[in-house]
């Protein structure tokens, strides 16, 4: 496994939001903050633009995961943070997006095995 990454974990639903949150710590070793909403996102990302990795849900309210996603990657600090969509159903224009602005869209139901494995590819493919 790659060293720990600070993770940035954005989910409007408490539960799943620690669910997400305790599979990245728990079983794969990471670091996250939980936020609930996109102005949170937004705020955190503006004061601490370190992060190894951002996981949103892509229905977050208010404003939509592949939102969060474009304001990312127009700034100079968080252009380069890969960033996980997780999506409530599958979206094949929320995906062409997520490619073209580099970030993997996910099931948002996806275990937490299976996300630490495709956050392990993903960072490992931007890192060489």
């Amino acid at each position: 496994m790659a060293s720990p990454l600070r993770i940035l974990v954005a989910d409007s639903d408490e539960k799943r939001r620690g669910l997400l949150q305790a599979g990245l710590c728990l079983a794969g070793g990471h670091t996250t903050v939980p936020v609930g909403n996109d102005r949170l996102v937004l705020e955190e990302l503006a004061v601490d633009p370190t992060y190894d990795l951002v996981v949103v849900n892509s229905g977050i309210p208010d404003m939509q995961g592949s939102e969060i996603l474009r304001y990312m990657r127009e700034g100079e600090r968080t252009s380069r943070i890969p960033m996980v969509l997780l999506m409530d159903a599958p979206d094949p224009l929320l995906q062409q997006v997520g490619k073209v602005l580099d970030a993997i869209c996910l099931p948002r139901d996806i275990s937490c095995r299976e996300l630490l494995a495709e956050v392990e590819k993903f960072t490992a493919s931007r890192t060489g």
